[in-house]
C-alpha cells in the first residue's frame, strides 16, 4: 500500500484536492475560481457601462443636431425642446445650454414680442461667443428685414448670406432672400431662392407655398399646381394652399378638379377647429394688379365669402348653374362680397385669356347673386376702395410666413391679426405669419 501511494501519490493528491473542492463548493458556497470570475464580472460591467456612456453620447450628439436644425428651419419649440432633452441626459452639455439660450433669445422675435435694441444686443452676445454662429446671423438679419428701408435690407442680405455660408441648407436664409427680392421687384429670383429652400426642406411648407405662389404668378401653372398638392398632402388644413392649388387649376384648365378642391376648402372653413388654426386666421394678400395693388383677406367671413363665391364661378364655368345658386345662398355678403369678387374678377380674367374658349362667369355671377333676392349687389357699391395700395417696386410681393414683420399691435397669434401695410403688400398669395409649425 505504502508502496503503491508512494508510486502514485500525483494522483492521490490531485483525487483529496478534488474532492476538498466539491466539499468547499456545496457545504460552503466557496469556488475556487472566485476571483478569476469576479475579475470577468468586472470586465462584462465596465463594457455595458462603456456602450452605455457611448450610447448616452450618441444620443445627446442627436438631440442637438436636430435642435440646430430646427432652429435654422424657425421651427424653435420644437428645437428648445431638443435642448431640453440633451440637458436631461447630461445637465452639463455646455452646448445644449448655448442652444438653450439661442431658443430664448429668438423664440421672442418669431413672436414678434421683442424690443430690437434689446434683442439685437443679446445676438451680438452670442455671436461674441460664437463668432461664427450661423443662427445668430439669421435672426440679425431677420431684426435688419424687418425695419423695412433699403439701406436694412441689405444689411439682412449680407447676415442672410453668411449665415448660407455657414450651412447651405439654411432654409429661412432663402425664404428671407426670396422675400426681399420680391420685395425688390424680382418675382422671378425670388421663385429662384423658394426653390433653393424647397429643395434644403421639402417638408417646410412656407418654402412650399411661397414656391406655389410665385411659380403661379410667373405662369407655371402646372408646376404651381403640383407645389399646392404637396401642401395639402402634407396639412390638408392649411386652407390658403386650397385657394392657390384651385387657382392653377382653373389655369390649366383643369375645372372639375378646380371645383372640388373648392367644395372641399368650403367643407373645411364650416370646420371651427381648422378655421380657428393660427395659420387659417392671419390675414391673406392676394395680388389683382400689375402696380401690385391686392385685395387683404382678414376675416374669417371674408376668406369663407371668396371661396364660395370661387366655387359659384367654377360651376359655372361647368355651366352647373344650380349648384353656384346652391353655393352662394345663405352666405355673408356686403364687403365681403366686394373683395372676393375683386379677386375673383381678376383671376377669371387670367383663364379666359388663358383659355378664350371659356365664357368670363363674372358677370354671370353677378346677376345670380342679385336673383338670390339680395338687396344690394356685393360689387355694387364702389363708394369704398378694397386695394391695398402698394408702390410699383413692391408689387404682388409675398413674404415669408415665418419672418414678415406686423406692428406689436398686430401680431399673429391666432384671431385678427392687422398687418402693417409694408405688410400687408408683402402677403401676395399667402397667409403672412410667424409661424409655429406645431400648431
Amino acid at each position: 500500500m505504502i508502496r503503491y501511494l508512494s508510486t502514485n501519490w500525483p494522483v492521490f493528491v490531485c483525487v483529496i484536492t478534488a474532492a476538498g473542492f466539491i466539499f468547499a463548493r456545496f457545504r460552503f458556497g466557496v469556488s475556487v475560481f472566485q476571483p478569476l470570475e469576479e475579475i470577468s464580472y468586472r470586465q462584462q460591467a465596465y463594457k455595458k457601462e462603456g456602450k452605455s456612456e457611448d450610447f448616452r453620447k450618441r444620443m445627446v450628439q442627436r438631440h442637438l443636431s436636430l435642435g440646430n436644425q430646427l432652429i435654422t428651419d424657425f421651427h424653435l419649440p420644437a428645437a428648445r425642446e431638443e435642448f431640453e432633452y440633451a440637458l436631461g441626459i447630461d445637465p452639463v452639455n455646455t452646448e445644449a445650454q448655448f442652444g438653450l439660450l439661442k431658443t430664448r433669445v429668438f423664440e421672442p422675435i418669431a413672436d414678434n414680442d421683442y424690443d430690437p435694441d434689446i434683442s439685437a444686443r443679446k445676438i451680438e452676445q452670442i455671436l461674441d461667443e460664437s463668432p461664427n454662429d450661423e443662427h445668430a446671423k439669421l435672426f440679425l438679419g431677420v431684426l435688419h428685414m424687418r425695419l423695412g428701408t433699403e439701406q436694412e435690407r441689405t444689411i439682412a442680405r449680407k447676415f442672410f448670406r453668411e449665415a448660407l455660408d455657414l450651412d447651405s441648407k439654411c432654409t429661412l436664409a432663402y425664404i428671407n432672400l426670396g422675400w426681399i427680392a420680391d420685395v425688390e421687384g424680382d418675382p422671378v429670383q425670388a421663385c429662384e431662392f423658394y426653390r433653393k429652400a424647397n429643395e434644403a426642406s421639402p417638408f417646410n411648407l412656407t418654402a412650399l407655398n411661397n414656391l406655389a405662389y410665385h411659380l403661379l404668378r410667373l405662369g407655371e401653372y402646372a408646376e404651381s399646381a403640383e407645389k399646392s398638392e404637396e401642401i395639402v398632402a402634407i396639412n390638408k388644413n392649411q386652407l390658403i394652399s386650397y385657394w392657390n392649388l384651385s387657382n392653377a387649376l382653373r389655369l390649366i384648365g383643369k375645372l372639375a378638379e378646380a371645383e372640388r378642391v373648392l367644395a372641399t376648402a368650403r367643407g373645411l372653413f364650416s370646420e371651427e377647429e381648422v378655421w380657428k388654426l393660427k395659420r387659417n386666421s392671419v390675414n391673406w394678400f392676394f395680388q389683382t394688379h400689375d402696380d401690385g395693388t391686392g385685395v387683404l383677406f382678414e376675416t374669417i367671413d371674408e376668406k369663407r365669402c371668396y371661396t364660395s363665391y370661387s366655387l359659384g364661378a367654377t360651376r359655372l364655368m361647368l355651366n352647373d348653374e344650380d349648384g353656384a345658386r346652391q353655393v352662394l345662398s345663405g352666405i355673408q355678403h356686403g364687403a365681403c362680397g366686394r373683395k372676393a369678387l375683386e379677386f375673383l374678377a381678376y383671376q377669371c380674367t387670367l383663364c379666359c385669356r388663358a383659355h378664350p374658349e371659356v365664357e368670363d362667369p363674372s358677370q354671370r355671377l353677378v346677376k345670380l347673386l342679385e336673383s338670390i333676392s339680395r338687396p344690394s349687389l356685393p360689387l355694387g357699391d364702389r363708394g369704398r376702395d378694397h386695394r391695398v395700395k402698394a408702390k410699383p417696386a413692391n408689387a404682388g410681393r409675398s413674404a415669408s410666413l415665418d419672418t414678415a414683420a406686423t406692428t406689436k399691435s398686430g401680431q399673429l397669434r391666432g384671431g385678427r391679426a392687422i398687418l402693417t401695410l409694408k405688410r400687408q403688400r408683402a402677403l401676395g398669395g399667402h397667409d403672412k405669419q410667424v409661424r409655429r409649425l406645431s400648431d
